[in-house]
């Protein structure tokens, strides 16, 4: 079903079969995608196309081949008994016609286009049954030629040098086109405390190649850090357009965090360690397991939270190996002011105070996370600390605060670090 240039695709599951005996593939076209699945490593596209050629000469002519499309990466073998070995491959740029320049006209003329020329007529409504004439082109000035600015693009056609038969040859066609990637969009649904409802949508630019195939989409790459996992798979005509794939729904672990950060991702340290500091409290939006790079539609039905959906940028959401964490929005209620010092050091090890007040204007009691970034060193020791002890993980002391409302909630500590 499409829908303005849009094909709509179910995601199916693919169980493994065991094959009795020889298969003979059908002709037709078949196209792997892999995007990285942080979003920052790009894809590519491989493609697999089975036809039948006809030789007729020392060289071939093959249509339909992706623009873009690597042609060192070309392989062309025979699927049938005869003999037919590939030379070397070549294709020719196409250009694309130039959009004719604009005719300035007179003050008492007015430009009329007719076809690829320009004509000019008289301003002046003809009369019924008056015969209207032509005035002619006006040439352009020689002094001020108009730019060629003909687009050039890599035309769908190669021609590669063959030694084979006349005659007609069954063949597959491998190659790899670049920077072919799909983006993910997520819709999370919320409605309960400790879970959370995904629905992922993939969309797919497609090469105009006027062909139908079956597509599957890979998140991750092959031969790096991320193994690629089959995310969607469909039927597609590859003319141009954008195909969208359907994921499944399904439901993780979930859940809402107050959060108080010292030092934010895009942020240095040094940029922000002053003597007093107002931040803000962001609510997060931790999941279990790693999400694809994508923007997120996030629709919380839950007591004491907006019911307003929130759109989430892709690039501001934090993936680990386990969990995916993401900003959904500040927390107007909670109010924070902060005071980090260094003091004087002792014993060669740098030492630091930090305190925070965090007051709640709402209506329920809120717990926060308050992560602040040390300074960085081979080890951290908590000299003194009230009411509680923070816990240090990789540079970072973590506390949690409970505040009650119309509360204050506080903290304090001081931490030695050594290199």
């Amino acid at each position: 079903m499409r829908f303005g240039g849009l094909a709509l695709l179910a995601v199916v599951a693919c169980t493994p079969k065991p094959v009795d005996g020889p298969v003979t593939v059908r002709d037709g076209l078949s196209v792997a995608v892999y995007t990285s699945l942080a979003g920052a490593g790009g894809g590519y596209a491989v493609v697999d196309d089975r036809r039948v050629l006809d030789v007729t000469g020392d060289s071939i002519v093959i249509e339909r081949v992706a623009p873009g499309a690597t042609l060192s990466s070309l392989i062309v073998e025979p699927l049938d008994t005869s003999a037919l070995r590939i030379g070397e491959c070549s294709r020719e740029a196409l250009v694309l016609p130039s959009p004719a320049a604009p005719v300035p006209a007179a003050e008492n003329e007015v430009g009329v286009e007719a076809g690829s020329a320009a004509y000019l007529l008289p301003v002046r409504e003809p009369q019924v049954g008056e015969e209207v004439t032509l005035l002619g082109k006006r040439p352009s000035p020689a002094s001020d030629p108009a730019p060629n600015l003909a687009p050039v693009v890599d035309s769908p056609v190669v021609r590669c040098a063959v030694v084979a038969g006349r005659g007609t040859h069954r063949v597959r066609i491998l190659y790899v086109t670049p920077d072919v990637t799909f983006s993910a969009h997520h819709d999370i649904a919320m409605s309960a405390p400790e879970a959370a409802t995904i629905t992922t949508r993939f969309a797919l630019p497609t090469p105009d190649l006027d062909l139908r195939g079956e597509v599957t989409l890979y998140a991750g790459l092959p031969g790096g850090d991320e193994t690629p996992v089959e995310v969607g798979r469909g039927e597609v005509t590859l003319d141009g357009s954008i195909s969208l794939f359907g994921g499944p729904t399904r439901q993780v672990r979930a859940r809402l965090r107050r959060m108080w950060r010292s030092v934010d991702s895009s942020e240095a340290r040094e940029d922000v360690y002053l003597a007093q500091q107002v931040r803000p409290v962001r609510v997060w939006l931790e999941l279990e397991g790693t999400l694809q790079t994508g923007d997120v539609t996030l629709r919380v039905d839950l007591p004491n939270e907006p019911a307003e959906p929130q759109v989430i940028a892709g690039p501001t959401i934090e993936r680990g190996p386990t969990v995916t964490r993401m900003p959904v929005r500040t927390d107007g209620d909670l109010i924070s002011l902060h005071e980090s010092r260094p003091l004087r050091a002792r014993d060669e090890a740098a030492r630091e105070r930090f305190s925070i007040s965090i007051s709640n204007a709402g209506p329920v009691a809120r717990e926060v996370v308050v992560l602040y970034a040390l300074t960085k060193g081979k080890a951290h020791e908590v000299e003194s600390s009230w009411p509680v002890a923070p816990t240090i993980e990789r540079d970072t002391a973590k506390s949690k605060v409970q505040i009650e409302p119309n509360s204050v909630g506080r903290l304090r500590y001081v931490v030695s670090t050594t290199n």
